[in-house]
């Protein structure tokens, strides 16, 4: 998502970069993972593209739909 976005100029990369290192120093603990989503949500809540919350929202809610969800995988999915 990250890249897509620095790509069409959404963002700029060195924006992305730093917002990544923050949010990793504010939580090192943190799975990195959810720092590249937090840090996605910052620059497109700062730039007034998106409410808060709503990335880690819309990564959660896809992340728990089922296999085979929205496609023919032409055997059951077990």
């Amino acid at each position: 998502m990250a890249v897509a976005l620095a790509e069409s100029g959404r963002i700029t990369w060195d924006a992305f970069r730093d917002r990544l290192v923050a949010r990793i120093a504010a939580d090192p603990a943190a799975p990195y993972y959810v720092c590249w989503l937090d840090a996605c949500e910052d620059l497109l809540v700062g730039a007034g593209r998106i409410g808060g919350g709503e990335v880690r929202g819309r990564a959660e809610r896809l992340a728990g739909r089922p296999a085979g969800h929205d496609h023919d995988h032409g055997a059951p999915v077990l």
